[in-house]
């Protein structure tokens, strides 16, 4: 049915006077956002309306919208749900149903409704950002960071436990605000049902268990609301914030602050931050520098994004008073609501938006710097952030562990205060030492690690060759292996950049210094001894091993297939070719008297080994690739075997050379 013509036939419908005594306490009560008591009076007339569709589908929207200012949205998508059923006429009941599916994480089902929301209403920019929260929440909660959370168990209540704050360097103090029982004022604000927040601490013993919250001393405390504390890098110094209010409703808050007297708070002063004579406008959440001459805080002052801003106020010194309130500008502040701003010890700013993409309801953000000291913003993603609210933040002295506030599932009241952490990154090396010339390992090798961040460590090779090192984040490392008669090995590993736990797997190949080793790809043209372009690559590689080892000298030897080489015998190609391997390496930096060329033709075939063996599996292990064996070969594998023969390798001669 047309939304526009069932409005008219709504107005149009007499409604029972029976049904209309019942709904409008319900209603004097919603317009007063006095939500507990709406729900209860709506529920009450509900259940004595008849056939009456068109005024359940009001009070059902009512009841679910009242469950949704107090953040209670298992009960708000129920309720959404039922006035949706009855045809409710404002197409807004499928944003709020949506609305509620997304945070109680049914992402698939809150689409579904704000695809319908969208076909009423078009260039909604509500749609377009529910369908990215549900986009985003999914792909964050497959794949989440590495910090862990948990409910504090210790320090929450049924009621509501939120904005935590340290109050001792030591991280065994702390002040939150809590609306529990045993507040000092008897009122209850009609909004949530609750009592007026106060201010409460807790310690924390040996044991890691905090103690029962006791309210802070009187002299901050009061028949109003008190929270969001926040203390100065000293501990010395509380800020919070005041809400008077006229008839059990809020009207203004002011920010008031405290210093400690004797170990005791004095009494707070109200921190004048606007000209005028009375606040008029919202000043609530304060944040303190680390220096104390930048203040945060809330409001919804005009010359604002939007809705509630982040602001700020600055003063040259200490003892100096602060001056004009200046917008903390639009990177932070959007059309939305950006509230708990909270200022770690190294200046880094974070607070809390729900205007900003995320998962929707409030995000944590934090603000980073750019290579140009531009401010950029961080969403802290799941699960520091849930689709509920998420805000409040503070983190311990010099460590990545804290808490936040959250009415998330699995709070024990509507909003809780959870623990969270970041456990260090885990990374390791494993691997085996093995010998180049036949893959078997070598126990008993001596493998160093050593990092770019002045790390050193090492161990020794087990009986299978097999090693395992610890590796430090951020850093780059050379493996080194040692041991008698075996040239030195070496590998790379970083964990620069990584921010997932990894383990590494490196094996490492080390030389026998009695066996020739042959450098692989070094390449001339027929009848040449110019070495080609591509054979750069592993001199490079052998300029390394002998850098490595710089004691050893070595004798560096070419040789050829036992085909005439053309204008030279083979023996002469041979020969310069070793020359201009050696004149290679003394460019390099290679002391000359370490380098023997020798140049030995096609006198010394080579003898298959199992890495032969593995490349060209018709050759068998400790065959000679003399003329007698290849001229047994078909076409294509005598060419095979030239090629094996046209080889070039080093040998140890000696391990005792010194400058």
């Amino acid at each position: 049915m047309d939304f526009k013509l069932l409005l008219v036939i709504i107005l149009l419908t007499p409604i029972s006077v029976f049904s209309q005594k019942y709904v409008d306490k319900a209603d004097e009560a919603f317009n007063a956002s006095a939500y507990t008591k709406a729900i209860d009076l709506y529920k009450s007339a509900y259940s004595k309306l008849g056939e009456e569709p068109v005024l359940k589908a009001r009070i059902t929207f009512n009841i679910g919208f009242c469950y949704r200012k107090l953040d209670k949205m298992d009960h708000a998508e129920l309720w959404f749900g039922k006035s949706a059923e009855l045809h409710y006429p404002d197409p807004i009941v499928y944003l709020y149903w949506a609305d509620a599916m997304r945070i109680n994480e049914k992402f698939d089902d809150a689409i579904k409704q704000y695809k319908k929301y969208n076909s009423f209403v078009k260039n909604d920019e509500r749609y377009e950002n529910g369908i990215k929260s549900c986009s985003i929440s999914k792909k964050w909660m497959e794949k989440p960071t590495r910090y862990k959370i948990v409910n504090n168990a210790y320090l929450n209540s049924e009621n509501s436990d939120f904005s935590p704050a340290f109050s001792n360097d030591k991280n065994t103090e702390i002040i939150f605000s809590s609306s529990r029982q045993g507040t000092t004022g008897t009122l209850i604000h009609e909004g949530s049902g609750q009592p007026f927040s106060d201010l409460f601490k807790s310690s924390k013993n040996d044991k890691g268990e905090w103690s029962q919250p006791q309210l802070l001393e009187n002299t901050i405390n009061t028949e109003v609301e008190e929270g969001s504390p926040n203390l100065s890098s000293d501990f010395n110094l509380l800020y919070f914030t005041r809400c008077e209010f006229s008839t059990r409703k809020a009207s203004y808050c002011k920010i008031f602050g405290t210093f400690k007297d004797g170990g005791s708070w004095s009494k707070p002063e109200h921190i004048k931050l606007l000209d005028n004579k009375k606040d008029t406008f919202m000043l609530a959440h304060p944040a303190i520098s680390p220096d104390r001459l930048r203040l945060y805080f809330v409001s919804d002052m005009p010359g604002g994004q939007g809705g509630y801003d982040i602001w700020y106020c600055e003063r040259a010194t200490t003892d100096d008073v602060w001056n004009a309130p200046v917008n903390a500008g639009t990177v932070i502040n959007t059309k939305g609501n950006e509230m708990f701003p909270y200022v770690r010890q190294d200046g880094t700013l974070y607070f809390s938006s729900d205007g900003h993409h995320g998962m929707g309801g409030l995000d944590i953000f934090r603000v980073n710097k750019d290579t140009k000291g531009k401010d950029q913003l961080v969403n802290l993603m799941y699960p520091i952030n849930s689709t509920a609210d998420d805000y409040g933040i503070t983190f311990e002295t010099g460590s990545e562990r804290g808490f936040f506030s959250s009415n998330r599932k699995g709070s024990k009241g509507l909003d809780d205060i959870w623990q969270f952490s970041l456990p260090p990154l885990k990374f390791s090396v494993t691997g085996s030492i093995k010998s180049e010339n036949n893959d078997k390992p070598i126990p008993g090798a001596k493998v160093k690690l050593i990092g770019n961040d002045g790390s050193s460590k090492e161990v020794i090779s087990d009986a299978q060759g097999n090693y395992k090192l610890d590796l430090n984040p951020s850093t780059n490392y050379i493996v080194m292996s040692t041991i008698k008669g075996y040239l030195n090995g070496k590998g790379k590993i970083t964990t620069d950049g990584l921010e997932e736990n990894k383990d590494f797997k490196l094996d490492i190949y080390m030389t026998n210094i009695d066996i020739p080793v042959e450098v692989q790809n070094i390449l001339y043209d027929v009848g040449r001894w110019d070495l080609r372009p591509e054979s750069i690559v592993s001199l490079e590689k052998l300029v390394e091993i002998l850098n490595d080892n710089p004691s050893i000298t070595i004798e560096l030897s070419s040789h050829t297939d036992y085909r005439l080489g053309g204008r030279v015998s083979n023996q002469d190609l041979s020969q310069n070719r070793a020359q201009a391997v050696v004149d290679f390496l003394i460019i390099k930096g290679i002391d000359g008297r370490r380098l023997v060329p020798k140049g030995y033709g096609d006198s010394k075939p080579k003898t298959v080994d199992k890495k032969t063996t593995n490349m060209y599996p018709f050759m068998k292990e400790g065959q000679v690739l003399d003329r007698t064996y290849i001229e047994t070969l078909p076409a294509d594998q005598r060419e095979m075997a030239h090629q094996v023969n046209r080889r070039t390798e080093f040998k140890v001669l000696s391990s005792n050379f010194s400058k």
